[in-house]
């Protein structure tokens, strides 16, 4: 689980949840810019103890959410933290790989993930293999037009921008195109960006007319030039009150 390297959930004022692992307001900013709609399916395909998703289902109620693991160990911690949380049955937890989702074709709106750094959980090098395995079954399963919203450090940023398709008209193969890439501040430190990913229709390599759609626009990322924002502001005005 990649959420360890991040921070504690349990111990940071305003925490959800009493097991360790992503800070709330990294947890909260990656919900925040996926711009969570009624009704939309949310999964989280790496979810290790569920930070993410109970974040965000504690902000954005109206969505349904989906928490998957390979870990039986990190899925029963998940389980109690949505106890501790009182999250009640806001989110479906479920054993499976996240290169071979236990879910259909096109049947989630928006993927959420902290993806393993290679750090503490695999390697840089394991990577190169893992994340286009991981985003390809990531595409089998978002509706397209969906959107992706992934943190990873810097250190995997070749391997992501190999996976994308940038604005303009340098395709890359693949079923995403990358909508923003911002630096984040988080507690450890260490560089990382938040990609904003929207999956584009099978077979579609022409540029489409509008590279900002109404998800990105509404994200709040265009106040930063240059520098690393940590969204505690944002996160401690928006977020709803602790019981």
């Amino acid at each position: 689980m990649p959420a360890g390297e991040v921070g504690d959930l349990g111990t940071h004022a305003g925490g959800l949840a009493s097991l360790a692992g992503l800070h709330p307001r990294i947890a909260w900013a990656l919900g925040r810019a996926a711009d969570i709609g009624p009704g939309d399916v949310v999964l989280d395909p790496m979810c290790g103890r569920g930070l993410i998703l109970l974040e965000s289902a504690r902000q954005w109620s109206q969505g349904m959410y989906i928490g998957v693991d390979i870990d039986r160990a990190q899925l029963q911690d998940a389980r109690e933290n949505s106890a501790q949380a009182r999250i009640g049955s806001a989110v479906t937890w479920m054993h499976g790989d996240c290169t071979a989702l236990p879910l259909r074709d096109a049947s989630v709106d928006v993927v959420i993930c902290d993806l393993p750094f290679g750090k503490m959980h695999g390697s840089v090098e394991g990577n190169v293999v893992l994340y286009p395995k991981m985003l390809d079954e990531a595409a089998r399963v978002v509706k397209p037009g969906g959107r992706a919203v992934l943190l990873t450090s810097d250190d995997n940023q070749t391997v992501m921008h190999e996976q994308v398709a940038a604005d303009g008209h340098q395709r890359k193969k693949g079923n995403w195109k990358l909508q923003a890439r911002n630096p984040l501040q988080i507690g450890c430190k260490m560089p990382t960006h938040i990609y904003l990913l929207c999956r584009m229709a099978a077979g579609n390599q022409e540029e489409e007319t509008d590279s900002s759609p109404a998800w990105h626009k509404e994200a709040g990322w265009g106040a930063v030039r240059g520098k690393r924002k940590n969204y505690r502001q944002e996160w401690l005005k928006e977020r709803p009150d602790m019981e």
